[in-house]
């Protein structure tokens, strides 16, 4: 039994290894990455690009912003012009807290950190979609649109995502201290 134990260990190891090198005319060679995948890849505060405006609030700014290492785009959120070290740790500290709430109606952290200004900044899963505010507003005005989208069905059913992710957080022993339409992005999943 440990005989196949190891042949299988040595298969998989065999397996792994291929996928990290390549065989040209029987010698094997180290995959090298083009120097353009390393400069995407290098840590720092230069691995972002394409930053434009996306929402601001009463102490942060989020931004949609290009991130070179996924090569995808999310969001980053700062503190506004002026924080004291008080509101910057505030903001580091939610920042963990809600990157350690693993939940699917939760928007996950990417990555939290200081710029090299000594700005702090988390990233988050960009979400393009609307608050429940705005469909809240567009349904008090009768919008066709959002009114033919939005039945009594699928404003339950937002309903219950919303308090399935604050039990979930409650559960962790963390309250949410600012929970309102303004704050509850509504996608289409």
């Amino acid at each position: 039994m440990t005989d196949d134990f190891e042949l299988l260990d040595h298969d998989l190891e065999a397996e792994l290894v291929s996928y990290y090198n390549e065989i040209e005319d029987g010698a094997v060679v180290e995959y090298q990455l083009s120097d353009e995948m390393k400069s995407e890849l290098k840590s720092g505060n230069d691995s972002f690009a394409d930053k434009s405006l996306h929402a601001e609030g009463g102490s942060k700014v989020v931004s949609k912003i290009k991130d070179l290492r996924t090569s995808r785009s999310v969001a980053i959120a700062e503190l506004k012009m002026g924080f004291t070290e008080a509101q910057a740790e505030r903001f580091l500290h939610e920042a963990r807290i809600t990157a350690a709430l693993e939940h699917p109606n939760i928007v996950p952290i990417y990555d939290i950190g200081l710029n090299k200004y000594g700005k702090p900044f988390f990233t988050m899963k960009f979400l393009k979609d609307q608050s429940l505010r705005r469909v809240i507003k567009e349904l008090r005005v009768n919008n066709p649109e959002y009114v033919n989208k939005y039945s009594l069905a699928i404003l339950l059913d937002i309903f219950v995502k919303v308090c399935e992710a604050v039990s979930f957080a409650h559960s962790k022993g963390v309250v949410h201290l600012d929970l309102k339409p303004a704050n509850i992005m509504i996608g289409d999943y």
